[in-house]
């Protein structure tokens, strides 16, 4: 895994974990967290997250 590859699951994981913060104190809702969370896939394209199917 190259460092920009680290950087970018890095950031990724902790922008989901702010994302289900948001979707447990319903400041989200299912479609609005469903939504956010393909963005957040489409810009950091994780590679471990993807590899244990947790996409």
């Amino acid at each position: 895994m190259t460092k920009e590859q680290f950087a970018a699951e890095k950031d990724y994981h902790l922008a989901l974990y702010m994302i289900k913060a948001l979707h447990r104190q319903g400041v989200l809702d299912d479609e609005e967290f469903e939504i956010a969370k393909e963005n957040l896939i489409e810009e950091y394209h994780p590679v471990i997250s993807a590899l244990i199917g947790e996409l």
